[in-house]
C-alpha cells in the first residue's frame, strides 16, 4: 500500500471509531436522540472512508454501485409490498426519504456488501461459497440490528418485531447482491472491512445491551 494510502486510510478508521464510540458513550449516557438523529452523517462518513481508500481500484467503485442501487429498490419493493422482510415502514432517522424510502438506506447495503464480501474473500475461494459465508455475515449483523431499530427510529415492523420472514429474506437478498458484486471485488485495505464489520457490530450489540 502506498504511504499516501495508508495515511488515509488510518485517518478513516481514526474518523470511524471515534463517530461509533462516541454515539454508544452518548446513548449510554441517554443523549439518545442527539446521536441517533446523526446516522445519515455516519453512514456517509462510512461510504467516504471506503471510497477515499480505495480511489483508484474503478472496478471495486463501480461494483458498489450494484449493493447500493439493488439495496434502495429492494427496500421500496419492501416497504410498499411486504416482500421478502414482512411488513414494515422507516422512521426518521435515516434521513430524507423518496417515496417512504430513505435515500442513504443504499450506503447501509453498499457498506455492509463491502465489508462481508472482504472478509468471506479471506476464507471462501468459490463465488459462490463467498457469497454465502458473506449473507451469512451480513445476517448477523442483522440480528443485532432489529431490537434496536424501532427504538431508534429506524424502522418499524408490524407488531413491533422483526419477523422470521424478514431474517430469511435478509440472507436471500444479501446472497444476490454478493453473488453479483463479487467479480467488481478486488483487493483493498483488509483492516477497513474488518474494522466496519466490528464497528457495525459493536455498535449495534452495545446499543442493545444500553436500550433493552
Amino acid at each position: 500500500m502506498k504511504k499516501a494510502s495508508a495515511y488515509r486510510l488510518q485517518i478513516a478508521i481514526t474518523l470511524l471509531w471515534l463517530f461509533h464510540v462516541s454515539a454508544l458513550i452518548g446513548i449510554w449516557l441517554g443523549y439518545v436522540d442527539w446521536f441517533v438523529s446523526k446516522t445519515p452523517l455516519n453512514l456517509i462518513l462510512c461510504v467516504s472512508a471506503i471510497v477515499v481508500c480505495v480511489w483508484e481500484q474503478k472496478k471495486l467503485l463501480k461494483g458498489l454501485i450494484i449493493p447500493l442501487i439493488a439495496g434502495f429498490v429492494i427496500e421500496w419493493v419492501g416497504v410498499h409490498t411486504g416482500w421478502p422482510f414482512g411488513t414494515y415502514q422507516y422512521g426518521s432517522n435515516l434521513g430524507f426519504k423518496v417515496d417512504g424510502i430513505p435515500l442513504l438506506i443504499g450506503f447501509n447495503w453498499a457498506i455492509l456488501t463491502f465489508a462481508a464480501a472482504g472478509i468471506a474473500s479471506e476464507w471462501a475461494t468459490s463465488r459462490t461459497s463467498k457469497a454465502l459465508l458473506a449473507a451469512t455475515l451480513m445476517t448477523v449483523l442483522d440480528i443485532w440490528m432489529e431490537p434496536v431499530a424501532p427504538l431508534f427510529d429506524f424502522w418499524t415492523f408490524e407488531g413491533g418485531e422483526a419477523p422470521m420472514l424478514n431474517y430469511a429474506g435478509w440472507w436471500v437478498v444479501s446472497f444476490l447482491i454478493q453473488w453479483f458484486y463479487l467479480p467488481f471485488e478486488v483487493h483493498c485495505a483488509r483492516s477497513l472491512r474488518w474494522h466496519l464489520y466490528a464497528l457495525f457490530l459493536l455498535f449495534f450489540a452495545g446499543a442493545t445491551w444500553v436500550m433493552i
